[in-house]
């Protein structure tokens, strides 16, 4: 699981793994429930490789949560890693959203564009 802080930089990711061959799907906390549901089927189907998401998407969705926490995520990369801890006063999301989400392992990266 990717989380991205900024709608864009989500969607570029997404459209590059595409580009790269990947099944890549960005989820956002704007995103409609009959997308939630369609993403959760082919995840449980594993026809997704990165899951790209929002931390608004995980804070908000407790359902999300659960279902990722039930499937197994191996690994979560925070990309823009430093804004994590920097934005926190003003976006308290991204601070909570990366522990949301039991994981193998953790991963921050910057300067991923």
């Amino acid at each position: 699981m990717l989380l991205v802080p900024l709608t864009g930089l989500g969607r570029q990711h997404e459209a590059t793994l595409r580009r790269a061959g990947l099944s890549a799907v960005y989820m956002s906390s704007s995103t409609g429930a009959t997308s939630w549901i369609n993403v959760k089927q082919m995840i449980a189907q594993n026809c997704v490789s990165i899951l790209i998401v929002a931390p608004e998407a995980l804070f908000f969705n407790t359902g999300l949560r659960f279902f990722l926490a039930d499937v197994g995520v191996g690994l979560t990369i925070c990309d823009e890693g430093h804004v994590y801890d920097e934005w926190r006063a003003w976006r308290p999301t991204l601070g909570v959203a990366v522990s949301m989400v039991p994981s193998a392992r953790r991963l921050a990266l910057s300067a991923t564009v």
